[in-house]
């Protein structure tokens, strides 16, 4: 169950990242970095994609040693194992879950960045008012 969980969770993780890779443009993403928040960012879904990583390799590793040891009928097991996949489970499922919020304010974010940009070319290109000179 978990190497399936992780799987799928894999692919909504490097759907969120494709999403942010994706609208990334120059404008923004220096307006991002004028405001400190594109390193975090990056940051978190680096993290996030090695937490995955380890927790997927984790779950196939301790799967083939769980079929190996019963196949040679020993079943005393560790407690610790299961512990530790769980733990190394539920925390990437977490961190996938605020890595692909992120996803969603970031998309937010650059559809606000978007329309205040046209607004200010809108702006830019009206033509102002001549200056009145007072008549005397």
């Amino acid at each position: 169950m978990g190497i399936s969980v992780l799987a799928i969770t894999f692919a909504v993780f490097f759907t969120a990242l494709a999403v942010v890779a994706a609208s990334g443009a120059d404008d923004f993403v220096d307006f991002l970095r004028e405001l400190g928040v594109y390193k975090g960012i990056v940051q978190t879904f680096r993290y996030t994609l090695v937490l995955l990583f380890v927790a997927l390799l984790s779950s196939v590793v301790l799967f083939t040693f769980t079929v190996i040891s019963m196949d040679r009928h020993y079943h005393g097991q560790a407690r610790f194992i299961p512990v530790g996949f769980a733990f190394l489970f539920v925390y990437s499922l977490m961190a996938v879950i605020l890595s692909t919020n992120d996803t969603l304010e970031y998309a937010s974010k650059r559809i606000e960045f978007s329309e205040a940009k046209k607004r200010a070319s809108e702006s830019a290109r009206r033509p102002q008012a001549p200056p009145t000179t007072p008549s005397l």
